[in-house]
């Protein structure tokens, strides 16, 4: 039976500096990949980090980081605020990184690797913006359980969402599925 970790990073831009820094946490030697601006693909070759280390505890193991560009016009659509993100002012590109494995014996370097590894990214994902800003948050279908702290989360939109969860879920029912508690 498999295991696995699952973790998301806001990002604001997906340039060749952050995919080069993503691409030395994974195993695979190569990777094509677009620059976003127009149909540029450059072939890397880096050293990479967490892949190797990881698959000593576990052969089959897949590392997988995936980065979700979305057209620059992609919060335009809507006026009102929405779940994710909770500004149209900034707008924020999910990453997400899956460790897939199957010993539980894996369990603490598989956790304690995620931990490193999107914190080491997340300081290049945001360059220049302030990650403390309530506005900058973590897509909440990704986040690291438990340790994604629900602020992370839903940012600025928080107090709202918990004004309209005692309004419509007084008694609770909607906590009984797991997920985050508001």
């Amino acid at each position: 039976m498999s295991r696995a970790f699952h973790n998301t990073i806001p990002s604001l831009v997906y340039d060749a500096p952050y995919l080069a820094a993503m691409l030395n946490e994974t195993k695979v030697k190569f990777l094509y990949y677009a620059i976003l601006d127009l149909q540029v693909f450059t072939r890397l070759y880096r050293v990479q980090f967490w892949g190797p280390r990881l698959t000593e505890l576990d052969p089959t193991i897949q590392v997988t980081y995936t980065i979700e560009p979305f057209l620059p016009s992609f919060l335009s659509h809507g006026r009102t605020a929405s779940a994710y993100p909770p500004s149209r002012q900034l707008p924020l590109l999910p990453t997400t990184f899956d460790y897939v494995y199957t010993p539980a014996s894996a369990d603490a370097a598989c956790h304690a690797a995620m931990i490193a590894s999107t914190a080491q990214l997340q300081q290049r994902a945001v360059s220049g913006v302030n990650i403390a800003d309530p506005d900058v948050v973590r897509y909440g279908n990704y986040a690291l359980a438990p340790e994604t702290p629900v602020e992370d989360i839903f940012g600025t939109s928080l107090p709202r969402l918990r004004v309209l969860n005692k309004l419509y879920d007084p008694f609770g029912v909607m906590a009984l599925s797991g997920g985050w508690k508001v």
